[in-house]
């Protein structure tokens, strides 16, 4: 059983892209599923570098030289914008 939180949240989002001219279930998922990964890949790479720092052993990011791929840069743009940067 889903939280009710998080219930609301994925119901909020179906919305969106209901409203969006997503209809497919399918491809709702695969969307979602996308900004899941983005975020966790994003979240993975930060942890790493915390535990290096930890260790003292460097580190080099999966985003050094493409920061503008972090999902915490992307995800405060403008739907519009997003739009265009993630299809392109």
């Amino acid at each position: 059983m889903l939280d009710p939180t998080l219930k609301s949240k994925i119901n909020q989002l179906w919305d969106k892209f209901w409203s969006g001219g997503i209809s497919n279930p399918l491809q709702a998922i695969e969307q979602m599923s996308y900004l899941l990964f983005m975020k966790r890949l994003e979240d993975e790479d930060i942890a790493r570098e915390q535990d290096a720092q930890l260790s003292g052993e460097p580190y080099q990011s999966i985003f050094t030289g493409s920061e503008e791929c972090k999902w915490s840069k992307w995800s405060n743009y403008s739907a519009d914008t997003i739009l265009y940067h993630v299809r392109d």
